[in-house]
Parts: C-alpha cells; structure tokens; sequence
C-alpha cells in the first residue's frame, strides 16, 4: 500500500511539474486594444490598436472622435503590457475642425492588468482652421501637455 501510494505522489508530482512547465511557455500577446478618454489622438473617446514588432519596440495605431495618431514605444521589459516611453504624432480634427498636429514623447504606464494611462509633451507642428478658436481664451502654447486613461485587453 505504501508503495502505491508512493507511486501515485511521483506521478502526481511529475504531472504537476509538467503542467506548470507549459504554463510557463504560453508566450504572451503581442497585441494591445486600449480603449479610453484622450485615447486614439488624444480624441475625446478613442482606441488605440499596439502590436510588437521586436522584443521591447511596438508601433501603435489609434483613432477617435475627430482625432488620430501613431506612436513608437520602447518598453522596459519584453511585454506589449509594460512600461513604455512613446514618441507620438497626434492629428486633432478633421477637415475644417481641424485645430493641430503635435509630435512629442509621454511615458505610457500600466496599472493591474487592465488599467493605461499616458502623460507627455507635445510641440506644435500643424496649425488648422480651428487653432485660434481652440486657443481664444489664451495664448497659444509651445509645448502642450497631454494624458490620457483607458482600459487595455
């Protein structure tokens, strides 16, 4: 009886040890759909689709309410799910709602396993139709601070 029970735990053991082997070698995404405010070239309501195209570079895509963007990533560790500094081009507005296009680095952070926000600058490098109307109340900036928060699956 001893010996069988010691050969069920050796067994028992072996599988689990397997099992947590291939737990370990489920590669993780490469791909990001974050969804938020200020999201998608700095929209109102936008989305941002990031994929990785080597192990710590991503490139991401987005659009929104009458905005959209690109942006590079380097991220700290070899995660589309981590950290990153972003360099960003951001496109606001479209044909005569067009107010600018800025260009400019933020750090993008990740909080649990849903949560993203981004803070950064952003220099002016297009001015629209709407730039003086967006900026009526003040002068134009030189540099604009931007951030954003959304929900990453």
């Amino acid at each position: 009886m001893k010996k069988l029970l010691f050969l069920i735990s050796v067994i028992f053991l072996h599988l689990s040890t397997v099992k947590a082997h291939e737990l370990d070698t489920i590669p993780e995404s490469t791909n990001k759909i974050t969804v938020g405010i200020l999201q998608g070239g700095g929209s109102i309501v936008g989305f941002d689709f990031e994929t990785l195209i080597s192990e710590n570079i991503g490139i991401s895509v987005g659009a929104g309410f009458l905005a959209y963007g690109a942006s590079l990533h380097y991220h700290f560790k070899p995660s589309v799910s981590s950290f990153s500094l972003a360099f960003n081009y951001l496109h606001q507005g479209i044909g005569g709602s067009y107010v600018q296009s800025i260009l400019g680095p933020s750090y993008v952070f990740k909080i649990s396993k849903y949560f993203s926000g981004q803070f950064g600058v952003r220099g002016i490098v297009g001015k629209g139709p709407q730039i003086d109307e967006a900026y009526k109340n003040t002068q134009e900036p030189n540099v604009v601070f931007i951030y954003s928060l959304g929900v990453y699956f």
